[in-house]
């Protein structure tokens, strides 16, 4: 009998319970509680989360370093001279033809017919210049003297190149050297109150530094990202045709624009130069890479002088079997002098006349005897000295007077 009480005791509380709960849940008594729990959940993780003087404190690095690096960086702009495929009608085949991307001053015409006697002027006449621009960054690391360090990339073959600053004046810059096998260069512009950013050491960076990355993304000026050093020497990178020995990678953003700017530590100090992204898509996929300031801040020099004495060719020495072979066949048998395989156009070789097939055998009264000793002598002769060539060509030897270059001087 007991047990029997009991149950309908039981059942009687759950009936009564059941009823309470439904009447709560019909007058959103049990949402309104279930609210108000929520709400003050919520207040307390609020309250939990660093004041604004806190949060000042933890933004203040950050913040100091912006201030000081993106005054001493800058935006740069260059005309260049692009190139497209265009019909020949003197050859009959299509050809690379420069062309430039400003308005020309005279519309082309399409009903010249062609003379032999001038394609030079036909094909600037039917195919006006046409000039592109591009847009890259760069720091300034001498205020006093004006200098910026940038890409070669960004600089190399331009025509014009313009400076912004961030206090929003521009001018016009000198490109004073360009080094494209380690993608350095060093321009110069011509103004007062300029501020800089001192140079770091990258040897001292390791993986899990904080870095920021500063520069002009698709042209938006003035741009700060921040990330961690991934690797501090990534080995054997390829861009753009050259092999980079060691890079810093980084996670900071680095985009179309960047190239040329700095890569800073907490301190404000550059420890590397934004040069390039790794991309499958042509986008940022979270893989930077920056040159190391240790090498930067090696060539600094070379670039702002130009560097040592340079020819501007591309030569085999006639004893090795490739070039003894080529030699052979222009009669050229002596054991010493280097084939040219190459001529860069507008430099010392190219203006003095020096031909693809030329044999080089003297130097001044020094005979040549590998294409290591030609890099020698060309590197220890102050350029702008007059030298003189004995070479091979067409079968006998002749002499011609070359005014020594500078290896890293601004490519037309």
């Amino acid at each position: 009998m007991q047990l029997r009480s009991d149950v309908k005791a039981f059942l009687v509380v759950l009936v009564v319970t059941t009823v309470a709960l439904l009447g709560l849940i019909r007058f959103g008594v049990i949402e309104h509680l279930s609210y108000a729990f929520e709400k003050g959940r919520m207040r307390a993780q609020r309250e939990s989360l660093p004041t604004p003087d806190k949060l000042s404190d933890l933004s203040r690095a950050g913040r100091t370093v912006a201030a000081l690096v993106t005054p001493a960086v800058v935006s740069i702009e260059t005309d260049r001279v692009a190139h497209i495929a265009l019909r020949d009608p003197f050859a009959g085949h299509d050809t690379i033809a420069p062309r430039d991307t400003v308005p020309s001053p005279f519309e082309p015409s399409t009903d010249l017919p062609p003379d032999p006697s001038n394609q030079d002027n036909y094909r600037r006449r039917r195919h006006p210049p046409i000039v592109s621009q591009s847009v890259g960054s760069g720091f300034i690391f001498d205020a006093d003297q004006g200098y910026i360090l940038t890409n070669a990339h960004v600089v190399e073959h331009a025509r014009h190149v313009r400076v912004y600053l961030a206090d929003d004046r521009r001018t016009e810059a000198d490109v004073l050297g360009v080094d494209v096998e380690h993608d350095l260069a060093v321009v110069h512009i011509a103004l007062d109150r300029l501020h800089q950013i001192p140079m770091g050491d990258s040897l001292l960076t390791q993986v899990g530094d904080e870095v920021y990355a500063a520069g002009s993304p698709f042209g938006l000026q003035g741009t700060f990202t921040k990330g961690i050093i991934s690797s501090a020497n990534r080995r054997n990178v390829h861009i753009g045709g050259n092999v980079y020995a060691s890079l810093l990678q980084t996670d900071a953003v680095i985009t179309p624009g960047s190239s040329g700017g700095p890569l800073v530590n907490m301190r404000g100090r550059v420890i590397g130069i934004n040069t390039a992204m790794a991309t499958d898509t042509g986008e940022y996929d979270g893989v930077g890479f920056a040159i190391p300031s240790a090498l930067g801040s090696k060539l600094i020099p070379e670039l702002i002088s130009g560097g040592p004495g340079e020819l501007g060719v591309m030569v085999g020495t006639v004893t090795l079997s490739y070039w003894q072979e080529e030699a052979k066949s222009l009669d050229w048998t002596a054991p010493y002098g280097v084939l040219v395989g190459e001529v860069e156009p507008g430099r010392a070789a190219h203006r003095a006349g020096i031909k693809v097939n030329d044999i080089i055998l003297h130097l001044n009264d020094t005979r040549i005897d590998t294409h290591d000793r030609l890099a020698q002598l060309t590197a220890s002769t102050e350029p702008g000295t007059s030298v003189k060539l004995r070479i091979w060509r067409e079968r006998k030897e002749i002499e011609l007077d070359v005014e020594m270059g500078r290896r890293f001087a601004p490519r037309d």
